[in-house]
């Protein structure tokens, strides 16, 4: 590893003014040069932010080398210290509590023997700038510490203090501490975040960066210590215009049926932006790490520079394509707010035949801004003729010179993300029903069924479509939707547009695949007529397109009621860590073992992706896709139950996509729209299934009393573990009677051991405990 960045040529040789500064500075910050350690003043020193607070007892201490304007920016300890830090959120403390093993942790107090600090608040390191003399060399432990963050946590540093020095109101606070119990503890603290705080630990023996805490700064955060609302975004996309000439092999040969290289792609992106806050010197924005940026320009043609690190250039067990996903672009003087100006990224990138997400073209970051980010594009792509390429939007023109086609698309409408998609010898479905939108799927042929495949992927997608509009109440804006299979083992939903794995033509039709592409389609109404209020929502969208499916395929696919029921069993089973369903075809391999073996920490649904753990990386699948289903079927039943028909769920559903339609709810908008349906206060559902991570464990036997008056009772002895004391769930119990009838009733069950009576008119047959998974848990008959 080389300790200066591998920064491009063009970002040195244009760089003039203000901006060569930032440039020189940003190259001088990465070489982590330090002055020779020094004691630690008389009585120690101490550095306060937010809850979190610093002593450093005793030792020794080094300082950065200051910026060109003399501004401290890094701090280097080896000592003794102690880290202490209090946690407003009872969830996040919940969470906290799960991931360090500590059920008895009320706040963290950990001793620490080292730190490293990188900061763009100039006052914070003041009270010892007298540490500061020259000889500056090269510090170790720093040198260690960055090249962790950028080879593992993707993540420059420098760059992001001198973002930060640039722009008025803007700071960045990391802060390293080698503790202990838990080695090392990061504790990060950027004010464009939604969620400012945020506490990380990267799990050594699984190799996973798992995040602890994300809380909002005090001043933002609501009396609960909960995050206050979203707050907006510095960078406000308007337009995009992509122009892509596809024109090369790349070097990944991959393993599709369709496909045996990528294609090494040209890219041109014109990025109208405005800015909401004034003055930013730099601009931040986000594109694939696999994107290799050759020049930035402004309105006029002027190159600009930009701090990107070549992260791939650092380690040889790093793919040498990859780059930060941040590019700060360096203005050469303060942008005025609400002025729309204009960038011009001209860039490389291998793909496959798709556009993948919103990560293609640049943009903001995080799932909570980049989909919130509307904005119309235009899109071009040149291909040679053997190639058909289909976008979203309006085909605008075509042409063809000596061997090349070029196409270009307009989406006038403002969209959450674009794309567009290839293939060779085209093939295509198209369905048109009155009323429903024309369906469209094409792809590269997939066998010698190809157009037979093509056609029931048609038949599935306009068929769900057409439920859910019946379902939820909200027609499609969309006059077509386009379906092509990609050269991936996933799926994404487009506005209008959808992604799906070549498996779902290949897989035999048994519902998986039904399910699969149901799902799909169902985020057009979960993720794109409405969105989520932050990544603590997200499983609004991925359970409710799961839930939604589900119900699609009860209701469409042949035996559709008991693939249902196998799906709802391999959900629970997925979560609970059981093998029961491990051959059933809505298992997902060894999850289920992943999520057995890290129980106790997996964190709740609204966690969104930090509820992942190193011992299951994809716990955030299971939560927020399995789980947020299964939270959802348990409503469903609860309400079914509870008024004797499913009309008040499907109201529900209904009211919830009308109310949200082009809106961003949260799990609070989706709990008072049950609490408006099902009657109460329904903060405890919501506080044990999607705030919480228990999940209860029941025993029961059952036995008939027939009364002095020849009435009959059914008792039911219930036996509930490991969930915590005031834990209580309604769970369903099934009483069958002669000829074939049953009759559900409610019980409260709150307590570790208690009987429950029901009262019945007729001689009562089989007793079911929980029938049909209606609640979530792992249930034993005694």
């Amino acid at each position: 590893m080389t300790a200066r960045p591998l920064l491009a040529a063009w970002c040195l040789a244009i760089a003039t003014g203000a901006g060569a500064a930032s440039v020189d500075d940003y190259e001088r910050l990465q070489e982590w040069r330090f002055a020779a350690a020094r004691p630690l003043p008389a009585g120690g020193f101490s550095i306060a932010h937010e809850d979190a607070e610093w002593r450093l007892v005793s030792g020794e201490l080094s300082l950065q080398e200051p910026t060109s304007d003399g501004a401290l920016t890094g701090l280097a300890f080896e000592g003794s210290g102690r880290f202490r830090m209090a946690i407003a959120d009872r969830f996040e403390l919940g969470q906290l509590r799960r991931f360090t093993g500590d059920e008895a942790l009320e706040e963290l107090d950990e001793t620490f023997t080292r730190m490293v600090l990188r900061t763009s608040d100039r006052s914070l390191l003041d009270g010892l700038a007298s540490a500061t003399d020259g000889g500056y060399r090269t510090h170790p432990l720093v040198r260690q510490r960055h090249d962790f963050w950028l080879r593992i946590r993707r993540l420059d540093a420098d760059a992001r203090v001198i973002s930060a020095l640039l722009n008025p109101g803007e700071e960045f606070l990391r802060i390293d501490v080698k503790t202990e119990r838990f080695g090392w503890l990061t504790y990060d603290f950027t004010s464009r975040r939604h969620e400012e705080v945020r506490l990380e630990s990267f799990n050594q023996r699984y190799a996973f960066l798992e995040q602890w805490l994300s809380l909002d700064r005090k001043r933002q955060r609501r009396p609960s210590g909960r995050p206050g609302p979203f707050e907006g975004r510095p960078i406000d996309i308007r337009h995009v215009d992509v122009a892509a000439r596809l024109l090369r092999l790349g070097k990944d040969p991959g393993t599709s049926e369709t496909s045996r290289h990528t294609i090494k792609g040209d890219f041109s992106a014109r990025v109208e932006l405005q800015t909401t806050q004034p003055g930013l010197r730099a601009l931040q924005l986000y594109l694939h790490p696999f994107a290799r940026v050759v020049a930035v320009r402004d309105e006029s043609g002027a190159e600009l520079p930009f701090l990107r690190d070549h992260i791939g250039g650092r380690s040889t067990g790093i793919d040498k394509r990859v780059f930060d996903h941040s590019i700060v672009v360096l203005m050469p003087e303060p942008v005025a707010a609400d002025t729309p100006r204009t960038l011009e990224f001209e860039y490389e990138f291998e793909v496959r035949n798709y556009m993948p997400g919103r990560a293609w073209y640049p943009g903001v970051d995080t799932i909570d801004t980049a989909l919130r980010d509307l904005h119309t594009a235009r899109i071009e792509v040149t291909t040679r003729e053997k190639y058909d390429v289909r976008a979203m939007g309006a085909l605008e023109d075509e042409r063809t010179e000596k061997g090349l086609v070029t196409r270009s698309w307009r989406l006038d409408r403002p969209v959450k993300m674009a794309t567009f998609a290839s293939a060779r010898k085209v093939l295509e479905s198209r369905l048109v029903d009155p009323g429903l939108p024309e369906v469209v799927v094409f792809s590269t042929p997939v066998g010698s069924d190809s157009q037979a495949r093509l056609g029931e992927i048609a038949a599935d997608v306009q068929r769900s479509i057409g439920f859910f509009e019946r379902l939820v109440g909200v027609e499609l804006p969309d006059e077509i939707v386009q379906t092509t299979l990609i050269q991936a083992a996933h799926g994404q939903a487009f506005g209008g547009f959808l992604h799906l794995a070549e498996e779902a033509a290949f897989r035999d039709r048994t519902g998986p695949v039904e399910l699969f592409i149901a799902h799909e389609v169902a985020h057009q109404w979960a993720g794109h007529i409405i969105g989520w209020g932050s990544y603590r929502d997200q499983w609004l969208s991925e359970g409710l397109a799961q839930y939604l499916a589900l119900l699609y395929m009860k209701e469409n696919v042949e035996r559709g009621d008991l693939l249902f029921l196998e799906a709802i069993q391999a959900h629970a089973d997925e979560i609970t860590g059981s093998i029961k369903s491990r051959l059933s075809p809505f298992s997902r391999g060894r999850l289920p073992l992943d999520n057995k073996l890290a129980k106790r920490r997996v964190g709740p649904i609204g966690h969104g992706y930090r509820s992942a753990v190193g011992e299951a990386p994809a716990a955030f699948l299971s939560q927020s896709y399995r789980k947020g289903a299964l939270v959802l079927h348990m409503l469903h039943t609860l309400m079914r139950v509870a008024t004797g028909g499913e009309q008040a769920f499907y109201d529900l559903l209904r009211d919830f996509f009308t109310a949200n339609a082009n809106r961003y709810p949260t799990t609070d908008d989706f709990r008072l729209a049950v609490e408006r349906h099902a009657g109460g206060d329904w903060a405890w559902f919501f506080d044990q299934w999607v705030y919480g991570s228990e999940i209860p464990s029941y025993e029961w036997r059952s036995r008939v009393v027939v009364g002095a008056d020849r009435g009959y009772r059914v008792e039911v002895d219930v036996y509930q573990s490991d969930v915590p004391e005031g834990f209580s769930m309604r769970v369903p119990v099934r009483v069958e009677f002669d000829g074939g009838e049953s009759e559900d009733y409610l019980v409260t069950v709150d307590r570790p051991e208690q009987t429950v009576s029901l009262e019945v008119g007729r001689q009562p047959g089989r007793v079911v405990f929980n029938p049909d998974h209606a609640v979530l848990a792992k249930t034993r008959k005694r």
